[in-house]
């Protein structure tokens, strides 16, 4: 694909594309006081350019200080790239929306990077500079969908970085998921590989246990990370690790291999349902985060200890998750499925008035819409489940709702709020994080709308994108009672959601796991496992 700002390179005179490689050469080399002297000079110089022109070569010497202040921890340096960049966004016609919003999503990363590395309190709570890193996940996803909106593949880069800012939140398995679509398209990206092999080391400590596919795939990562394209420092750990998990696969090779041929028996057994479980990455199994041998939806809380009193409600909670979240998904799989046995049996039996509204109406709608319902049913119960465990504080009568519970300013003045970031929890954040792109301020803010027009109005969906804005039909005017979606664009949000909806319950677990092994160090004989609970 060829560059859209190449036409602007063409015009940069030889000195000047020497610069900005020489600055790109010592990026690369981890010197940054010599780039960010080579910019600064350069940027004290007249650009003696067509206007437009100027405009390129200026930017291109602000987003070298972005990153030149994310790599080098150099916050400072960020905080001007910043500055200089909003002021070429208010007056560069040649910066796209989708430019601007991916490198604002670096800054911002950068700076909560810089941030938590110098703050040694925050301890898995949710950080001090919590905000920073949900800026930069708002800017890069607002990036993604302006290079949609501008007709532009997103780079493969910023599939990364909003995969880098889901795993900062805590959020591994969405992480995980877009290292696997990146690592489709391209399997040597170095970064990607790294990042990966990173999720999974940190997965690997609360599963319910490894496994020598997992072992393979960190080694994996990390030997195709030790190439070129990755700053110094990653490339010594990647070369470290990927040494140290090769010994433990030679040392213990033949269960590795009968590992891998159990797996590949067992995948040549599903259903065509439960391929679609694992190929659309909904399955409840830990396994099948990164393997398509795994089964049925088989995750528990209690392979660790629990409370004694705490230990049914905790799997009684997963279970009633899982239950709904399988028949979630399911509807969302007959929705699409050619299979019209079942949505015909229903249909046959109703007949409908024709209106002329073109509404994608019957049984298949009704399990796509009622998938969609279910969801936000499964979110709240987690944020019950999470207030019930924690003892957060909570107003009589209140009714509590994932997207919002987190900061209710009449809880005793707001003493859930500062009971939560209290909580030394990763899957807290990751939590919290999912519930701010949901609420009312957050990038899915309309799913939440779409969800209550569902429960208590009338959302209408449409066969194509000709009735979007409004109904067509000759016969309905009051256009206040309805809300009209494109089924296509309803099925793929709904999608998303069940994605969203499956990383809260495994962050739900992970939660209750964490927990749990903290209690255990304390005192270990008042906790016991459910197997022992049961037996």
């Amino acid at each position: 694909m060829e560059n859209p700002n190449q036409q602007y390179i063409d015009k940069l005179t030889e000195k000047d594309k020497d610069i900005l490689d020489s600055i790109n050469l010592l990026l690369n080399e981890c010197k940054y006081d010599d780039a960010l002297k080579k910019v600064e000079e350069r940027l004290k110089q007249p650009f003696d350019y067509e206007e437009k022109v100027s405009q390129f070569c200026r930017s291109e010497l602000v987003l070298c200080l972005i990153d030149i202040g994310a790599e080098g921890r150099l916050p400072d340096v960020i905080k001007v790239g910043v500055e200089q960049l909003e002021d070429l966004h208010k007056s560069m016609s040649l910066m796209s929306e989708g430019s601007y919003h991916y490198n604002m999503g670096n800054a911002k990363q950068g700076l909560f990077e810089i941030k938590t590395l110098t703050d040694e309190n925050d301890n898995f709570q949710i950080p001090k500079a919590i905000n920073l890193i949900i800026e930069a996940k708002n800017h890069h996803l607002q990036a993604f969908q302006s290079f949609v909106n501008e007709g532009i593949a997103p780079p493969l880069e910023l599939y990364n970085n909003i995969a880098n800012t889901f795993n900062s939140l805590g959020r591994i398995i969405e992480a995980i998921h877009l290292f696997d679509y990146i690592l489709s398209q391209v399997p040597t990206f170095p970064q990607a590989n790294y990042n990966r092999a990173r999720c999974l080391e940190f997965l690997k400590l609360h599963t319910f246990h490894s496994t020598w596919e997992q072992i393979y795939e960190i080694y994996e990562g990390y030997k195709k990370a030790s190439g070129e394209n990755i700053p110094s420092d990653k490339f010594e750990y990647a070369v470290l690790q990927s040494d140290y998990y090769s010994n433990i696969l030679e040392e213990n090779d033949e269960s590795w291999e009968h590992e891998k041929y159990l797996s590949a028996e067992e995948a040549k057994n599903h259903s065509p349902y439960r391929l679609f479980c694992i190929e659309k990455k909904l399955a409840l199994n830990e396994h099948s985060i990164y393997c398509k041998g795994a089964s049925e939806d088989d995750i528990v809380i209690s392979s660790v200890n629990v409370k004694k009193y705490l230990i049914a409600e905790c799997e009684l909670v997963l279970n009633r998750l899982k239950s709904e979240f399988g028949l979630a998904r399911w509807m969302f799989f007959q929705s699409i499925s050619e299979n019209d046995s079942i949505s015909s049996t229903i249909d046959k039996e109703i007949t409908f008035v024709e209106l002329y509204e073109n509404e994608s109406i019957g049984a298949k709608s009704e399990m796509l819409r009622t998938s969609f319902r279910l969801c936000f049913g499964i979110l709240d119960k987690i944020a019950k489940a999470i207030c019930t465990y924690f003892n957060l504080p909570k107003n009589s009568n209140e009714n509590i709702y994932f997207d919002s519970f987190w900061k209710n300013h009449n809880a005793e003045k707001n003493g859930r709020w500062v009971a939560i970031k209290s909580i030394e929890n990763p899957f807290i954040t990751a939590l919290y994080s999912l519930a701010s792109d949901l609420n009312k301020y957050g990038k899915l803010s309309d799913y939440k709308k779409w969800r209550n027009n569902l429960e208590h109005n009338l959302l209408i969906l449409t066969q194509n994108d000709e009735t979007n804005s409004k109904i067509t039909s000759p016969y309905i005017e009051n256009e206040e009672l309805f809300q009209v979606v494109e089924v296509k664009e309803f099925r793929e949000k709904t999608e998303h959601l069940l994605h969203l909806t499956a990383s809260a319950i495994f962050n739900y677990v992970f939660c209750i796991r964490y927990e749990a092994a903290k209690d255990v160090e304390q005192d270990s004989d008042k906790y016991f496992t459910l197997h022992e609970k049961l037996s």
